[in-house]
């Protein structure tokens, strides 16, 4: 799943008690693990990443 926040997108894996939220910048790729315990479903992460400063900002 591909998740789009201003202008950036992030690529989501689930894993059993994680998910993995990837973004790719040039030659260099950033990977952050958000517990299911902060973001059970999907819908919720979303939501979190789109209200969370940290997932933002143009390369």
């Amino acid at each position: 799943m591909v998740i789009k926040k201003d202008g950036s997108e992030y690529t989501v894996k689930e894993s059993p008690s994680f998910w993995t939220v990837k973004k790719e910048i040039g030659k260099v790729s950033v990977e952050v693990k958000i517990s299911k315990d902060i973001c059970p479903t999907i819908e919720e992460l979303q939501a979190y990443i789109l209200e969370n400063d940290i997932f933002g900002g143009r390369e």
